[in-house]
């Protein structure tokens, strides 16, 4: 199916009456399908743009989202306690992996060496040049004074595209 008979498709969905889209569960389906296909891939082809975007909104609104973020956890601290002690019950074997076999320790070990040895202060991203939520990297927990400074967002693409060295 090209694009534009996609959007035809689609035109011609969204012009029917809801009763119609009632009565049809599977065709609902097929249009849920396909507009979820559409949001990963344009995701998937925009990932720069939209991590760039979502840099500038936050540089731009900080103090708006600190507060506001804030604000929630207080009001909402007994729902986000539930939230946690649940998480934490689903992966009971990740965490013990993570504290108490030798990768985890030795990853613990290299993150508390650079903790002392490597100061965030006056540091920037090396990756983005910003300055904000800054984190140390490891791209080899056997060189634990070896850090790369990088912004959250930098650390969380780095992590998604490559694996740490162990």
């Amino acid at each position: 199916m090209t694009k534009e008979e996609e959007k035809e498709w689609q035109r011609q969905y969204h012009l029917r009456k809801k009763e119609e889209r009632k009565q049809n569960p599977i065709e609902d389906e097929i249009y849920k399908a396909k507009q979820k296909a559409y949001h990963q891939n344009y995701a998937k082809e925009n990932h720069k743009r939209i991590t760039d975007n979502r840099k500038i909104f936050y540089d731009k609104n900080r103090e708006k989202i600190l507060i506001t973020a804030k604000e929630y956890r207080e009001s909402h601290r007994d729902q986000i306690r539930v939230v946690q002690r649940k998480w934490r019950n689903d992966n009971s074997d990740m965490l013990y992996e993570y504290r108490h076999t030798p990768i985890g320790i030795k990853r613990m070990k290299a993150c508390s060496r650079a903790d002392y040895h490597v100061k965030l202060d006056d540091k920037v991203c090396e990756v983005c040049g910003g300055t904000d939520r800054l984190q140390r990297h490891h791209n080899d927990y056997n060189k634990p004074k070896e850090v790369v400074i990088m912004c959250m967002l930098c650390h969380k693409d780095w992590h998604k595209n490559n694996n740490p060295i162990y």
